[in-house]
């Protein structure tokens, strides 16, 4: 629903758009509540929505959003909010003053939909332990659960469908006699002509990368540390480019360092999981324990500093 996210609006359609702050003290009394404001909007004639945490309300973030959700020649409706006076270019803006009147006289225009679309999803989380870097997939769910409902889809059959856009099942080896493993697996390997160039392309934009590429130019083999100096471009490469990391991405680079440098093998940068019987092999190579590591450090940043960097975990 967010990484795939299809836009809504359009020209004769409404959309209505609000932000709104999830977890306050009531009446401020209590322990301290970290809140997590949330920028959202629903298209009025087919109660589609968007929900998206933000840390800032400012005119840059919201802007940015609004192009990213809904689709231009739409009308937006939405309060006073300074950040929304830029809304001229592309859409019809009406707006509605909330300190005069919940419905412009002049035009008709509420945002009753999105108030109620925030009691909904403020309802749909759980009263206890909400953490803040989790309203990421909070929002996901309502936004799921929503579109659903009102296309009136069953819920778990809709959701096995988005899981199996995400992650291809038949590269997770947990079904080892399916017929056609072989043949996934060698298709999705095919489809880029030459991984070795992907490595090579990776490793040319960045110094130490270069150095790699030297050192085994002359050696023709690497020492411990040039594995690690290795996987560590890559996979910071990759966090960069916002690539998503599941086991067949690990494949295709593990391959690629193998065609790109004849001396190493594939096993020392990605072993899959497998299971046999009662015995469970996880994940492991050079590649997936440089990605748990930077996940690791990754975790303890502040999130103001996560948006500067561009990650998200």
């Amino acid at each position: 629903m967010v990484i795939r996210h299809e836009k809504i609006g359009g020209i004769g359609k409404t959309v209505e758009i609000d932000e709104s702050k999830f977890g306050r003290r009531k009446y401020h009394c209590g322990h301290r509540v970290e809140g997590q404001w949330i920028f959202g909007g629903i298209e009025r004639e087919s109660g589609l929505c968007f929900l998206v945490p933000v840390e800032r309300r400012d005119k840059v973030t919201l802007l940015s959003l609004i192009k990213d959700w809904i689709l231009p020649g739409t009308c937006i409706i939405s309060d006073c909010w300074k950040a929304y006076d830029c809304l001229e270019e592309g859409f019809r803006h009406v707006t509605v003053n909330h300190s005069i009147k919940f419905i412009n006289p002049d035009t008709g225009a509420h945002t009753n939909n999105v108030e109620g679309m925030w009691r909904h999803a403020k309802a749909s989380l759980s009263k206890y332990c909400r953490k803040k870097k989790f309203f990421r997939g909070y929002m996901a769910k309502c936004m799921f659960v929503k579109r659903c409902r009102y296309q009136k889809l069953d819920v778990l059959t809709e959701f096995f469908k988005y899981a199996g856009q995400l992650y291809d099942p038949i590269l997770l080896n947990d079904y080892p006699n399916f017929p056609t493993a072989e043949c996934s697996y060698t298709t999705t390997i095919n489809n880029d002509n030459s991984l070795a160039q992907q490595i090579k392309t990776i490793l040319s934009k960045y110094q130490d990368g270069e150095f790699v590429l030297d050192y085994y130019k002359l050696k023709l083999h690497f020492n411990e540390a040039m594995r690690n100096k290795l996987v560590s471009v890559i996979i910071k490469d990759q966090i960069r480019s916002q690539v998503i990391l599941n086991r067949s991405r690990f494949i295709i680079l593990a391959k690629g360092i193998e065609e790109l440098f004849p001396y190493e093998t594939e096993k020392t940068y990605f072993i899959l999981y497998c299971k046999e019987g009662n015995i469970i092999s996880p994940n492991r190579g050079k590649l997936y324990g440089k990605f748990c590591n930077i996940k690791k450090e990754i975790s303890k940043i502040s999130n103001v500093k996560k948006r500067h960097l561009g990650v998200y975990f």
